[in-house]
């Protein structure tokens, strides 16, 4: 079947927290753990998660990123993908997330 994605893009965590809060219209949300501004993707994963209930949160990272986050464990309760990634593996996690299993 036909599937349509349509894309956003955010400067920051607020502004895809704005966006959220302007239209809760969404599917799947995917953020770099590390953004610039005051708050962080894992920041923004909570507020999507409690905003959106029920919609899918892929995280993503280069494992150096990481590193610097060892004393945050919040990131281990969302789906994470690491980079860098081939566009079959980012595939398969939003196929995975969005309720499509492994077949």
């Amino acid at each position: 079947g036909l599937v349509m994605i349509f894309l956003r893009t955010a400067a920051n965590a607020q502004d895809a927290m704005s966006q959220i809060r302007r239209d809760s219209n969404i599917d799947l949300v995917m953020t770099d753990v590390v953004m610039p501004g005051e708050f962080s993707g894992i920041d923004l994963a909570e507020f999507a998660r409690s905003e959106l209930p029920g919609v899918p949160v892929i995280l993503t990272s280069g494992f150096s990123e990481l590193t610097t986050l060892s004393d945050d464990e919040r990131w281990k309760q969302f789906s994470f993908l690491k980079k860098p990634y081939r566009p079959r593996e980012l595939l398969e996690v939003i196929h995975k997330n969005l309720g499509g299993g492994n077949d």
